[in-house]
C-alpha cells in the first residue's frame, strides 16, 4: 500500500510540474530531450540530446530537467499554496 501511495503522489506531481512548466514557458512535456530507447528510463549511452533543453521537462523517461528542477526548488523553498509544500516549506522551516 505504500509504494501505491508514493506512485500515486509521485504521478500527481509530474502531472501538476507538466501544468506548471508548461505555464512557466517550457513548451516540451510529452517527450525527453535524449534518445530512450523502447521500454527502457534513461537515456541511450552517447547519444545526441536535444540541442534547446531549456524547453524540456524532462530529460530522459524520468528525470526533470535543470530547469524543471530549479521550479521544484523555487516551490520548496518559497511555497505560493499548500499544494507546493505541506505542512511548511524550507523558508519558514529555516526560521524556526
Amino acid at each position: 500500500v505504500g509504494n501505491l501511495v508514493y506512485i500515486y503522489l509521485l504521478e500527481e506531481k509530474v502531472n501538476v510540474l507538466v501544468i506548471l512548466l508548461s505555464i512557466s514557458g517550457l513548451t516540451i512535456a510529452n517527450k525527453p530531450c535524449c534518445e530512450v530507447e523502447t521500454g527502457m528510463v534513461t537515456c541511450v549511452p552517447l547519444s545526441t540530446t536535444c540541442s534547446n533543453r531549456t524547453q524540456y521537462v524532462f530529460w530522459d523517461m524520468l528525470h526533470p530537467t535543470e530547469v524543471a528542477n530549479l521550479i521544484f526548488a523555487g516551490k520548496a523553498y518559497n511555497a505560493q499554496s499548500q499544494s507546493d509544500t505541506y505542512p511548511i516549506d524550507i523558508h519558514h522551516l529555516a526560521q524556526l
